[in-house]
């Protein structure tokens, strides 16, 4: 009896037990401990994102993983109180996931990051400073990637 109760104990999801307080604070040291530090949270939606739900969100459906390969990113974005006329919620929603809580989940789930395949962003070939703030133009970059292969000589 008492072993069944004791694999219960070690089967229950630690994030149940845990109070939007303590997450809040073990996450952000742990982001701070790999020098990613959480420094400003996002807007989703006109709306900032409650890192708290959207965790135990994605953690309901069963994980990031499972999230992603079921795309059920809008259903995740929608459970954030999102606008549900944009059209980009599904992908904004899993970007910010994994920049935010992606690397705490693996941490908590004993999983190497490594080991979950990344969505690859292209770099600009130059820093925004270089455009005020601004990103380059869809022209402006191209000729950039261009003039990189040499395509282009000026």
């Amino acid at each position: 009896m008492a072993h069944t109760e004791f694999q219960e104990e070690r089967n229950k999801d630690p994030l149940e037990e845990m109070t939007e307080e303590q997450f809040l604070k073990n996450l952000y040291l742990f982001m701070k401990k790999r020098d990613t530090p959480i420094e400003r949270i996002p807007n989703l939606g006109f709306k900032q994102i409650d890192l708290f739900v959207m965790f135990k969100t994605v953690n309901d459906f069963g994980g990031y993983h499972q999230v992603t390969s079921h795309q059920l990113w809008k259903q995740v974005y929608n459970t954030l109180g999102g606008n549900p006329r944009s059209t980009s919620a599904a992908t904004c929603t899993r970007r910010h996931y994994e920049k935010l809580l992606l690397p705490y989940e693996c941490q908590l789930k004993g999983i190497l990051e490594s080991a979950i395949p990344q969505h690859q962003l292209k770099p600009y070939p130059e820093s925004r400073d270089d455009y005020g703030g601004q990103r380059p133009s869809k022209r402006r970059l191209l000729s950039l990637q261009l003039d990189q292969v040499g395509v282009i000589q000026t």
